[in-house]
C-alpha cells in the first residue's frame, strides 16, 4: 500500500491499483516474539516458545509466559500467539505457582482484545474472523457508532466483534452452588435453591470467588468445578469459562 497526502486529505493506493480516500490510516501488524537468542538451546519454538498447560517448555524446569509464548487456545485447541495483558497475567501466575512446587494448570489462552481508537472502544473475542461453513449476524447503528457482529458455528457462538458496547467486556457467567450449612452465606432469596448465578471477570479464579462470600477457610472442604474435584493447591489459579458450575461443600460427619 502507498499513502499519499495532499490538501484534500489522505489517499491510500492499494496493490490492486484502487485508491481510497480516507480520514485516518491505522497500521496494525500484530506482534512476533523475538526468540532468536534461543537458537541451539534445545527449547522448542515455532513462532513463539512452545509451552504446555503448566507453562513449561520441553526442557525440564524451564518455563515461559506472556507475549513470547505460543500456547494452546482453550476454545480451539490450536496454538496461538496471544499478546494481551490478561493472557500474560494468567500465564505468569500459572508459571510462578508451578515453579514454586504448586502443580497448576492453565485452562488455555483466551483470544480477547479491547482497543481504544480515539475514544471509540472496540472489543473482540474468540474466533471473530469466522470459520469455514460458519455463519454470522450483524447489528449496527451508524448514528451512535455502535456495531455488533456475532459469529457462529453449528448454532454455537464462537466469537464476536463490537464497537462502543463495553458493558460486559471481559465478563462471563457461572453458577455458584453451596450445600448444607454453607447456604447461609447466600442472599436469603437463593438459599432454598442453593444456586446463585454470577457474572464474574474473565480472570476470576475459584479462590477469588470464595473469598468475598466470607466463608471461613476450614468450612471449604470439597470444591467441584463442573463435577470435577479441584484440590486446594489449584484453586488460586483455576479460571472459569462461560457456563461453568462451581459447587462447594463443608465438612460433614465422618470426614
Amino acid at each position: 500500500m502507498h499513502i499519499d497526502h495532499d490538501a484534500s486529505g489522505l489517499h491510500a493506493r492499494l496493490e490492486s491499483g484502487e485508491t481510497l480516500d480516507v480520514d485516518v490510516i491505522i497500521s496494525a501488524t500484530g506482534v512476533r516474539p523475538k526468540i532468536g537468542f534461543l537458537a541451539g538451546s534445545g527449547i522448542a519454538t515455532e513462532t513463539g516458545i512452545l509451552v504446555d498447560n503448566h507453562m513449561q517448555t520441553n526442557v525440564a524446569n524451564v518455563f515461559a509466559a506472556g507475549d513470547c509464548t505460543e500456547a494452546v487456545e482453550f476454545a480451539t485447541g490450536k496454538r496461538i500467539i496471544n499478546a494481551i495483558q490478561l493472557n500474560a497475567a494468567d500465564q505468569a501466575r500459572t508459571a510462578a505457582l508451578n515453579m514454586a512446587g504448586r502443580v497448576t494448570r492453565s485452562q488455555g489462552a483466551m483470544a480477547l482484545n479491547v482497543l481504544d481508537t480515539f475514544g471509540l472502544i472496540s472489543a473482540s473475542f474468540g474466533q471473530w474472523q469466522g470459520v469455514d461453513g460458519g455463519d454470522h449476524t450483524e447489528l449496527s447503528d451508524e448514528t451512535t457508532f455502535k456495531y455488533l457482529r456475532l459469529v457462529f458455528e453449528d448454532d454455537v457462538l464462537i466469537g464476536a466483534t463490537s464497537l462502543k458496547l463495553t458493558e460486559h467486556v471481559g465478563r462471563i457467567c457461572i453458577t455458584l452452588k453451596l450445600f448444607a450449612s454453607l447456604t447461609k452465606f447466600f442472599p436469603e432469596a437463593y438459599r432454598k435453591s442453593r444456586e446463585l448465578p454470577l457474572e464474574v471477570d474473565a480472570n476470576a479464579t475459584i479462590d477469588s470467588i470464595i473469598a468475598p462470600l466470607g466463608i471461613p477457610p476450614p468450612l471449604v472442604k470439597l470444591v467441584l468445578l463442573n463435577g470435577v474435584f479441584v484440590p486446594p493447591n489449584e484453586r488460586a489459579a483455576t479460571r472459569f469459562t462461560d457456563g461453568d458450575a462451581l459447587a462447594i461443600w463443608p465438612p460433614i460427619a465422618g470426614g
